[in-house]
């Protein structure tokens, strides 16, 4: 029969952080972490503020017919966003508000066709509300965007000589006041044993510039005309990615390898400038390319599992043949999960980031930097859970991106019910 869910999240935030060094200088050639502590000293403690709020929630119907063999869902959605930055200077305190309002509905319908596979139709439609505005700042009125998008899109999944699994993915965006761009995807898998996978995936992508990225873009750009743009274009690419997934031990240990590559047009891309200002770019031409690895292992049947994985990566721009900012060549992570204890899960975490560079002409070299976090959940009812977590354990100092000190040792605490 009809089914209905209902869901809802959010939070309230707000954090302050020490200011970043006046001006760069041959004593203090980058905002790293020594030359926020001198600052701070000098400036008494003056530190900058951000307060962000978000509540998001859905409601679905879904139900079937035809027994079983057709499925649909109608979807309806909203978020509301709001941030404040204040930035106090010398004469006065710079505020920054952006707040957005997102809401729409989707609908998804799926045929199971037996043989001929599973078709999956549907659409989307979405409207957006956002508003940036600003005190304290010399040449801008603020910004308003009102935008109504929408998509149609299909997929057609399909299994041939019980081995081979196809898909076959399209999607067309729309956007009634700007630029529409088609997406499509196709993906391949072959068991060539019980235990071993083949697998390989063409597609194209597109993501348009945010509210936020044009409203930063055009409130910071009467300090920086000739450097900044307010238009900016969608971002394209095509990706082709290939590897295969293996599982031991009867099933207790699994290994996943991908080589992926992927040429971009027009990348979206976050330029700093004078801290803390920093504006939306789109680079020509760029690509990426390398290696994901993932595995997995049950070291204590019914205890203990270990996760692990890594990724190296090439990027560049094609313009001018150097790195792309803010992409490590290196990043890993390692988890250990406790399985054991009835209605109990823990995990413990590691992540590793390695070297990248803070801006396009790969100058401000961001420090490699690892982080542990540890978090559990315990199942109170079946409809209840209680859950922690504590970010940053051993309280390391980082920055990423540079000029943006990360919180230290945090904890988090809640309570999830469904129904």
């Amino acid at each position: 029969g009809p089914r209905l869910e209902l869901g809802v999240s959010g939070y309230d935030q707000s954090a302050d952080y020490d200011r970043a060094p006046p001006s760069l200088s041959s004593s203090c050639p980058s905002v790293d972490l020594a030359c926020y502590e001198d600052a701070a000293h000098l400036r008494g403690e003056a530190v900058n503020t951000v307060d962000k709020s978000l509540v998001t929630g859905f409601a679905r119907l879904s139900g079937s017919a035809f027994d079983d063999r057709f499925e649909h869902a109608v979807t309806l959605f909203g978020t509301g966003y709001d941030r404040e930055n204040r930035e106090p200077g010398t004469a006065s305190t710079r505020v920054d508000r952006f707040s957005s309002v997102t809401y729409g509905a989707e609908y998804q319908g799926t045929w199971h066709a037996e043989t001929l596979g599973d078709l999956t139709l549907g659409g989307r439609l979405e409207a957006e509300e956002a508003r940036y505005d600003t005190e304290n700042v010399t040449g801008f009125d603020g910004y308003r965007s009102d935008r109504t998008l929408f998509a149609l899109f299909a997929l057609h999944q399909v299994t041939l000589f019980d081995a081979l699994h196809l898909s076959f993915a399209g999607r067309y965006d729309g956007d009634v006041d700007g630029e529409d761009f088609f997406t499509g995807r196709v993906t391949a898998a072959y068991d060539i044993a019980p235990d071993t996978k083949l697998r390989a995936s063409l597609g194209t992508g597109a993501k348009r510039a945010t509210a936020y990225m044009i409203g930063t873009n055009l409130a910071y750009q009467p300090s920086y005309p000739d450097q900044i743009e307010a238009d900016l274009a969608p971002e394209k690419s095509v990706g082709i990615d290939a590897g295969f997934d293996r599982t031991f031990l009867d099933g207790r240990a699994t290994l996943s390898v991908t080589g992926f590559y992927n040429r971009f047009e027009d990348l979206l891309s976050f330029v700093s400038i004078a801290f803390p200002a920093g504006y939306y770019e789109n680079i020509d031409r760029a690509e990426a390319y390398g290696v994901e690895i993932a595995a997995s292992a049950e070291l204590i049947e019914g205890w203990l599992r270990a996760d692990a994985s890594w990724t190296w990566q090439q990027t560049e721009d094609l313009d001018t043949g150097l790195a792309l900012a803010r992409r490590p060549e290196h990043s890993g992570t390692l988890g250990l999960t406790l399985t054991g204890i009835d209605r109990l899960e823990a995990t413990a975490s590691l992540a590793y980031v390695g070297e990248q560079f803070n801006k396009s002409d790969e100058a401000e070299k961001i420090d490699a930097y690892a982080r542990l976090d540890l978090s559990a959940a315990y199942r109170l009812a079946p409809e209840t859970t209680v859950y922690g977590r504590i970010e940053n354990v051993t309280d390391v100092e980082y920055q990423d991106p540079l000029g943006y000190n990360n919180a230290g040792r945090s904890y988090y605490v809640g309570l999830r019910w469904t129904h």
